[in-house]
Order: C-alpha cells, then sequence, then structure tokens
C-alpha cells in the first residue's frame, strides 16, 4: 500500500464503559421536583440517557420559567432547558428543597447527576458522565472544598491550557486531550473563558503565563475544539458541517426551542488561533493552526448500545431509524459520507446525532481517506489495485455502510471487529463478496441489512427505501413506532 499517498486508514476502538439505564428518544421524567432561582430544576430523574433512574439532577437554567413558582408548572409538560435538554415534569416536591435554608447538600444517601449538556446547576457530585469521541470522562471532584457557588460545583477540573478561536478563549478541561480517530487533528473539551481581560494579558495570548482557572473562570456549556494544522481538511469539514446542518445551526445558536439538525452543531471554525504557553506543552509543533468549535455529545452511540445490549423491539427501532436520518441527512446536502460507523454516532439531548465530516465530500468526486469498516467492495476493489484515488464515491457507498452499522448495533460488535485494516480491505474484495448476516435474528431487519449490503452497487435500495422497510413500516419510526 506504499502508493497510497493521499488516502488514510481510519479506525478507533473506544474502551471505555458507560452505565445507562434507558434508551434513546424517552424523555427523561423529573419528579419531586423543585425549581430554583434562574429557572432551574431539580428532582429525582427516570429515562435520562446517561444518568441512573432515582438519582438527583439539577439543570440548566430555563428562561421560560424565570419568574414563574413550582405551582405554575403543570404535571406532564415537557420543559426545554437553554442548554437544549428537554424533561418532562412529573409531581411537584412538597416538602422544603434540598439547598434551603442555606445547606450545602442533600441527604448523605442522595447522588446528583449531569444534566445531559453541561449546565449550570447546583451539584455537590458529577455523575457517571458519557463524552463525544468516547476517549475519557470527566473528572468528579469538586472544584473547591469551600462553600461552592452553582457554577464551581458544575465546572470540572480544568487545566491552564488556553486556546483563543475569533474572539473567544477556551479554557481546556485536565486530561481530555486526545487525537481524531483520523490522526490529523487534536480534540480537547473546553469551557469558554469569562476572565481573559484580568487572567492573562489580552494583547498576546500566546506569551501569558499558565494561570490558575477554576470554575468562576469559565461558563457552561462544555464544548468539543478540533486543533490541527491540517488546514485544507479543517476548512472542509467546516464547510460540510454548514452543508449537513444548514439553517438549523443559525436557528439552534439564536432561538432557544428552535428544532436541531441531525449532526451537532458547529459554533465557530477559524483559521489561525493563538494559544498561550500551557496549551504549546500539550500540543506541539507550533506554525499555523486551525479549531473547529462543537457541540459537545452527551454519550457515545457506541459505548450507550453496548453498555444497553441487547437492545431489542421498540427502543432498537428507534436507535437505527436515527442513525439512518443522520445518514440520510449527509446524502440530502449532496455529499457522500463515507465514513457512517458507530464511532461517530453520539446520543444529545435523547437523539442520535454525526460527529467528524472530514471525510464526507460531494457525491460524484474522490475520497479523501476511508475507514476500512465502513466502505464497500468496489472501493476495496479499487483501493487495491490503485490506491483508490481516482474511485469515484456515489450514495451506495453510505448504503453498505448503514447496513454494517446496523448489524453493529444489533449484534453489539462490528462484523470486521477484531481485523486489521489490511485483512477487511482484502475480505472486502473477494469477488461477489456479501456478509453474512445470519446473527441477526430479526427477520425484517436481516431483509434490510441484506438491501444495504448488496454486491452490486445498483442493487443496494438508498436510504429513504430504507426508511420504508416492513422493518421500521410495519411497527411505525422513531418516535411513533409501537
Amino acid at each position: 500500500m506504499s502508493h497510497t499517498p493521499n488516502l488514510n486508514l481510519r479506525q478507533s476502538s473506544n474502551p471505555n464503559l458507560l452505565r445507562t439505564s434507558t434508551f434513546l428518544y424517552a424523555q427523561p421524567t423529573i419528579t419531586d421536583f423543585e425549581l430554583l432561582p434562574g429557572g432551574i430544576l431539580r428532582g429525582s430523574v427516570t429515562s435520562h440517557p446517561t444518568i441512573s433512574d432515582g438519582d438527583i439532577i439539577t439543570t440548566s437554567e430555563c428562561s421560560k420559567l424565570k419568574g414563574k413558582t413550582a405551582t405554575d408548572l403543570k404535571e406532564g409538560t415537557v420543559v426545554r432547558t437553554d442548554s437544549g435538554s428537554r424533561y418532562r415534569l412529573g409531581k411537584m416536591k412538597v416538602k422544603a428543597g434540598f439547598f434551603g435554608g442555606g445547606r450545602k447538600g442533600g441527604g448523605g444517601r442522595e447522588k446528583e447527576g449531569k444534566e445531559g449538556k453541561e449546565g449550570k446547576g447546583v451539584k455537590k457530585q458529577v455523575a457517571r458522565s458519557a463524552v463525544p469521541f468516547g476517549r475519557k470522562k470527566e473528572p468528579s471532584t469538586p472544584t473547591s472544598t469551600s462553600t461552592p457557588t452553582p457554577e464551581a460545583l458544575t465546572i470540572p477540573p480544568l487545566s491552564n491550557a488556553l486556546i483563543k478561536v475569533g474572539s473567544k478563549t477556551y479554557c481546556v478541561v485536565k486530561n481530555t486531550s486526545f487525537k481524531s480517530p483520523s490522526g490529523k487533528s487534536r480534540i480537547y473539551f473546553c469551557y469558554q473563558s469569562t476572565n481573559t481581560a484580568t487572567a492573562f494579558p489580552p494583547s498576546d495570548l500566546s506569551l501569558s503565563p499558565a494561570v490558575t482557572m477554576g470554575g468562576s473562570d469559565v461558563k457552561s456549556p462544555q464544548v468539543v475544539v478540533k486543533v490541527t494544522s491540517n488546514i485544507d481538511s479543517m476548512a472542509r469539514e467546516a464547510k460540510n458541517y454548514d452543508r449537513v446542518n444548514g439553517i438549523f445551526s443559525t436557528l439552534a445558536a439564536t432561538v432557544v426551542g428552535a428544532p436541531e439538525g441531525q449532526f451537532v452543531r458547529k459554533v465557530k471554525y477559524e483559521r489561525g488561533i493563538v494559544t498561550n504557553k500551557a496549551f504549546e506543552k500539550i500540543e506541539t509543533g507550533g506554525g499555523e493552526r486551525s479549531a473547529l468549535v462543537l457541540e459537545k455529545g452527551d454519550a457515545d452511540l457506541k459505548i450507550y448500545t453496548k453498555q444497553a445490549f441487547p437492545i431489542r423491539g421498540k427502543a432498537l427501532r428507534e436507535i437505527l431509524s436515527g442513525v439512518a436520518l443522520v445518514v440520510k441527512r449527509v446524502g440530502d446536502a449532496g455529499l457522500v459520507w463515507t465514513d457512517a460507523k458507530i464511532e461517530n454516532m453520539v446520543v444529545k439531548g435523547g437523539r442520535v446525532k454525526g460527529i467528524d465530516l472530514e471525510s464526507a465530500v460531494k457525491a460524484g468526486s474522490n475520497p479523501v481517506d476511508y475507514s476500512p469498516e465502513a466502505c464497500p467492495p468496489e472501493f476495496a476493489v479499487d483501493f487495491l489495485k490503485n490506491g483508490g484515488e481516482t474511485f469515484v464515491v456515489k450514495r451506495s457507498y453510505d448504503s453498505w455502510s448503514l447496513g454494517m452499522l446496523f448489524y453493529n448495533i444489533y449484534t453489539g460488535r462490528g462484523y470486521f471487529e477484531g481485523k486489521t485494516a489490511g485483512t477487511i480491505t482484502k475480505s472486502l474484495a473477494v469477488p461477489n463478496f456479501e456478509p453474512d448476516f445470519r446473527g441477526i435474528d430479526d427477520d425484517n431487519l436481516r431483509d434490510l441489512c441484506e438491501k444495504l449490503c448488496r454486491h452490486e452497487p445498483k442493487k443496494r435500495i438508498g436510504i429513504t427505501r430504507a426508511l420504508l422497510h416492513p422493518y421500521f413500516t410495519q411497527s411505525g419510526i422513531g418516535k411513533w413506532s409501537f
């Protein structure tokens, strides 16, 4: 494969585990709740994608609840916080609040979990939380032992590393730096700084010394910042996010309660970032770099589904329809993803969303890299012959990827899991290769996967037809399934 200078083998693994007790699309319910100042809800949660039933959570602010009292809220109402999470209201708390009368916390057996997005609510302990891209969990220790503010209790320990993207400065959370699956960039979990004018010289961030940042120096929600010296790759990915989310990106950023896109929201793209000395100790190399600031998911779909395995019935249909809608959105934007795999899906606010659009290209163009586990036989053959650089991608590419992704979610493992990139590519290139889906017990789902993964590209069904397949239509799709 020495004749493949421009295409990269993309593989990733996720060893972390996520405890979960519910499935997608179920609205988390808050019972025995109280309404705190600022439109913040606090109570016992059930049906949350990343927090166990019965845990006590404190949400982020909800502008529509400001100025109201708990008696104004009706049981069964669905409220949306300013950070995007949705909760159904159960019964209101009758007794005084846990934090009333100057108390610092609740009873000894009580736990508090995170809201789906990083909220500003009061919290005593960070519950097991998931992160997009599935590399590291956030530390669960409080940032201070003194009487804490809500912000200080929400924010995990911060490093001194700072990244300036446009007019905004972001502080990196400790121990959250890792390479992207493609290896082209590094990913950091960050909070936007609110203290840049006093923490370091604003005229030249790159010359600032290491500073001690705390929860009061930043604001929620937590975001993902991708940094790379591969300028062209990140510029392409930024444009791809604009194409797949379109108007939804603008609405989600400016209108509370607006509909969201199928991919995480792009917050900011900037070519030519500035960093401080503490950041340079994490990422060496220097030179011009670009950054892409993105919405952070609540949980990796890979971890989510493995922890809940086996998932069957309505819950499985909801997940698979959500995955299919993500892939469909790429095609609707005139793109071929070429990288539709479980590692590139997250759970956000009870929905499946896509991440990582580095590899997406216009339909009818040539690929820029590939993931062996997501590529179809025709590409594998071309790759082994001439490196795949002149291969023309079509939407049937993503149909194949979707069928293999369905198999992965149903069985709990990838079709070629444990195999090397070379072995996978050679297996796919075997004449007339088609996957053996006998491991799928559901007849309708097995038939759907077989139709998505037919050897001949022209014979594969598209994503729209997949959503109209009897597997979905006989029992409903997503929220309307039964």
